[in-house]
């Protein structure tokens, strides 16, 4: 994927720029959204990267977001949860997160039911924290 990109940015500079720009705004607004309790905004932003993440992949010509993301994502969207591929991409995991407990509960169930694991994390005794660099 790295290589990939890299050629990418190489043969379509405004393209790769404007979509680094776009995943660095939802990025930040993501950050604002955690730093001020606004779990709402966060998961909009949570999305909104996902969304950004699908359209760089089709750029690319690589699967960022695979089809069984895709299928994931469809459960989740039925249940009123917020999924998005996490890691390097191209079908490693993806991080599922809701308001509500019970439609999480629900999209965990539906994806044991269609044969993803859905591995219980908890969260860290350091709670969300925002790094940004400078």
């Amino acid at each position: 994927f790295v290589g990939r990109y890299r050629a990418w940015q190489a043969e379509q500079p405004t393209q790769a720029a404007g979509t680094g720009a776009a995943l660095d705004r939802v990025a930040r607004a993501g950050c604002v959204a955690a730093s001020a309790a606004d779990a709402a905004g966060f998961l909009d932003a949570l999305a909104a990267y996902g969304d950004l993440l699908a359209e760089l992949g089709r750029a690319l010509g690589a699967e960022i977001v695979t089809p069984e993301h895709e299928r994931i994502q469809h459960l989740a969207a039925r249940h009123g949860v917020t999924y998005k591929v996490s890691g390097a991409g191209g079908g490693d995991l993806g991080i599922a997160l809701a308001l509500d407990p019970e439609g999480l509960a629900a999209f965990t169930q539906a994806c044991a039911e269609t044969g993803f694991e859905c591995p219980e994390l908890a969260i860290d005794s350091a709670g969300l924290i925002c790094e940004e660099n400078s």
